[in-house]
């Protein structure tokens, strides 16, 4: 809304700029962002929130949460300060993906003002839904950039070192072998990258992008995970 604009979005125009959050994913198998188990309930003096996220980037460091929670049987965005009362932060380790300091939020019985949830205040249904929507596309571009940005570590890392690595009297990166798993790799990786900026210029662009995203995640997904296990063995 122009009201969250005018209280935020000057933060993130200045020198200082803060670390925000989209915490979207929950601890639990097959999850599915449009069924949440995190609620928002309407109070007189605006939204209660209650629930668990997890996969939350940079949680610890946040100073800014964009949570999603069930309102009413349908998603929807809330502004959450990593202050309010209610709002805990741990650490959820992962295999692999350390940089992105992933965290657990807890919010027990958080209260926001109305202005908090995403959005102008009396926007319709479909507005809401478009938000979410939008958000969720964005948030798939994001793991797939985290996606192409370690699978291009692994490549910097192992290229070098099967160069100098030797065996049986010379550097294994002339075993055929080592050098096609290497160049699928760098195969890999440029797909993986070219879907991204796909994705992310047709966002820029105003176009609609969520057919992008999806693939950029799910390419992500498989391929980053592929580019990591080849990494290690080589």
């Amino acid at each position: 809304s122009a009201d969250q604009q005018a209280t935020y979005l000057k933060e993130f125009a200045g020198e200082n700029v803060p670390q925000a959050c989209l915490a979207i994913a929950e601890p639990h198998p097959l999850f599915d962002p449009t069924a949440l188990k995190t609620t928002a309930v309407r109070t007189p003096s605006g939204y209660r929130l209650d629930g668990v996220k997890s996969l939350v980037p940079a949680a610890a460091d946040a100073e800014l949460f964009v949570v999603a929670a069930q309102l009413n049987g349908k998603p929807a965005l809330f502004i959450v300060e990593s202050a309010t009362t209610g709002l805990t932060v741990t650490a959820d380790p992962s295999m692999g993906i350390r940089a992105a300091a992933l965290g657990r939020v807890e919010l027990q019985k958080v209260t926001v003002p109305l202005s908090a949830r995403l959005g102008e205040q009396d926007a319709s249904v479909a507005d809401y839904a478009r938000i979410y929507s939008e958000a969720i596309a964005l948030s798939r571009l994001g793991w797939a950039a985290l996606a192409v940005g370690t699978s291009h570590a692994v490549l910097d890392y192992v290229v070098p070192y099967v160069k100098e690595r030797e065996a049986f009297g010379e550097p294994i990166a002339r075993r055929q072998s080592v050098a096609f798993m290497c160049a699928n790799i760098a195969i890999e990786l440029d797909g993986l990258r070219l879907i991204t900026w796909r994705g992310a210029a047709r966002a820029e662009q105003g176009l609609s992008f969520a057919r992008e995203a999806a693939l950029a995640k799910k390419l992500g997904t498989d391929k980053g995970m592929q580019i990591g296990l080849d990494g290690v063995q080589l």
